[in-house]
């Protein structure tokens, strides 16, 4: 059954148009054929007080932001809560290289080692830096 072989993908963002390259540069980079998954984008994710998700119902949450603001701490327990059990995040920010965004991003990091992230690793999608300019 094809339904059962796909994933459930969920993209939080504050910009729709970053999301869909983010995506798409994403499959790229895991050489993964979009079609196998089924992609939920979620803007102006900060202002639900809960995602619109069961619990372990999905394989991978991207979670992109433009600016370093954007309010993980009140979303990264709903993320938690939605990924099935060995399911993957990837955290973009566009910011990167800033002295700003590195803190940002090494406290995310913390913050997922402690909630049982064992496996981090930061990386830097190519393809997607040279679409945001």
């Amino acid at each position: 059954d094809s339904k059962s072989e796909r994933s459930a993908v969920l993209a939080i963002t504050d910009d729709t148009s970053y999301a869909v390259t983010a995506l798409n540069a994403y499959w790229e980079f895991e050489n993964e054929n979009p079609k196998r998954f089924d992609p939920l984008i979620i803007l102006q994710a900060s202002s639900l007080a809960r995602l619109p998700l069961e619990s372990y119902n999905v394989d991978l949450v991207i979670y992109i932001s433009r600016s370093v603001e954007f309010p993980f701490d009140e979303l990264y327990a709903e993320i938690f809560r939605v990924l099935v059990p060995g399911g993957s995040l990837v955290v973009y920010g566009l910011q990167s290289g800033t002295k700003e965004a590195d803190m940002a991003m090494s406290a995310i990091e913390h913050k997922l080692l402690l909630a049982g992230f064992l496996d981090g690793k930061r990386f830097h999608l190519k393809s997607v830096a040279q679409s945001f300019g």
